[in-house]
């Protein structure tokens, strides 16, 4: 919420005004040629209502204050609403037109019905419904109020600096089930027993009532047979790692805006994170930076946000190829963790290095996207074309398959949630 008083004041006449200047000057001209005191009169009356309303014009906004009430963020394709407070400290004002700025070019701000009325100390809070359709961050910049009281032969315009940022997340969905593995040491999204005292795991031991017990826990037939009040105790979990390696380069964008494979595969991650978070997993998300040129990552445990907040901005590059992404991020993946790849090309040298991983203990997931499916949006010729990317592809996903590895396909059109929740190949080592 931020509010300015008035500033940066802006007048202009308008349409009755300019009526009125040019009835003013022709009479003028004709009281000339025929010697008229009454003409002469008329256009002096008319010159005084004109300076008289122009003075009148500069107090019609002063002592009014406007506040606006903003999201700090949103989901894409999703509706918010934004709030503006008018407020009014000194004497009543009439006719008062306020409209907000635009986000950007493409979305254009909002023009709200005159305020017939506002007395003084009074305020009234006006709002609109927004809907972003792309990620990224947002400004709002300026509140623009006008008013033409009293004559409306003048307009008075003045703006407030009212910035307000809003960043908007890319969307994610549920996905019930996403395998990570076909060897078995984790089947799916879930937290591993410790063998230690906890909660939530499987059955440990029975012990003896401690002070701090939860009396749900007392096993009552142990109790009857020793005489003393005992509890189930159950194995501790413990919080496991997963990397989510996101491909931003651009060898192979394919698509238009927002159903490009690059925003596909920006959900894709985001729902892999939600998933992850969800059942207690530390996440870590790898990509490259564009602006500092190197490979950068950010952990989250338990919370979207940070992973959001750099999704909502992250961009495509050319300074960097797929093959040298996935080898710069190999050594920020945790140890005995689930690495996920979620990449827009996949070749050779890209398959070798995720095998490699097998042999240090990782288990690797792959997300990819198929090319033709993404060029016939642009093209059915572009499609075919690209048609001979989808079988290289689709030869290193089966050797991956049938090395132990689980591959998510997704296409153009396909429900994120519904292309991750089973692996379009599965091929058992």
């Amino acid at each position: 919420m931020k509010y300015q008083f008035l500033s940066n004041n802006k007048i202009r006449i308008t349409e009755s005004g300019v009526y009125t200047l040019g009835l003013v000057l022709i009479l003028t001209v004709v009281g000339f040629i025929i010697q008229s005191n009454l003409v002469y009169l008329v256009a002096s009356g008319l010159i005084a209502l004109l300076i008289t309303d122009l003075i009148l014009s500069f107090f019609s906004l002063k002592g009014v204050k406007i506040s606006r009430f903003c999201p700090t963020h949103a989901l894409r394709d999703e509706e918010f609403k934004i709030k503006l407070k008018i407020e009014n400290t000194l004497f009543t004002k009439f006719l008062l037109k306020i409209s907000d700025c635009s986000f950007t070019e493409n979305i254009p701000g909002v023009k709200f019905p005159a305020i017939a009325e506002l007395k003084k100390g009074e305020s009234v809070v006006l709002s609109y419904i927004k809907q972003v359709k792309a990620r990224g961050e947002y400004y709002l910049n300026y509140v623009v109020i006008e008013s033409s009281f009293p004559l409306g032969l003048w307009k008075i315009q003045k703006n407030y600096p009212s910035k307000s940022k809003l960043t908007v997340y890319p969307e994610f969905y549920e996905i019930p089930q996403f395998a990570v593995s076909f060897r078995g040491m984790r089947a799916e999204f879930a937290n591993t027993a410790s063998n230690r005292p906890g909660t939530g795991g499987n059955f440990l031991q029975i012990r003896e009532f401690q002070t701090g017990d939860s009396l749900k826990n007392i096993h009552w037939r142990a109790t009857a047979r020793t005489g003393k009040l005992m509890v189930r105790e159950l194995e501790k979990f413990t919080l496991s790692n997963l990397s989510i390696v996101l491909d931003s380069s651009s060898n192979l964008i394919l698509g238009l805006g927002e159903e490009s494979n690059f925003e596909y595969a920006i959900r894709a991650a985001a729902t892999i994170a939600n998933k992850a978070l969800s059942t207690r997993y530390h996440v870590k998300f790898i990509y490259y930076d564009q602006i500092k040129s190197k490979i950068k990552f950010v952990k989250a445990y338990g919370r979207m946000t940070p992973i959001l907040n750099h999704l909502s901005m992250i961009d495509i590059t050319d300074k960097i190829k797929v093959k040298d992404l996935v080898e710069a991020s190999i050594p920020e993946i945790e140890r005995e963790s689930v690495a996920v790849f979620v990449l827009l090309s996949l070749t050779s040298d890209v398959t070798r290095i995720i095998m490699r991983l097998a042999e240090q203990g990782i288990e690797s997931v792959l997300v990819v996207f198929d090319p033709k499916s993404f060029a016939e949006v642009v093209d059915q010729k572009i499609g075919d074309f690209y048609s001979v990317f989808s079988k290289l592809m689709s030869g290193e996903i089966f050797y991956l398959a049938g090395e132990g590895v689980r591959v998510y396909v997704v296409r153009q059109g396909d429900y994120i949630s519904d292309a991750l929740s089973r692996p379009r190949m599965f091929v058992t080592a």
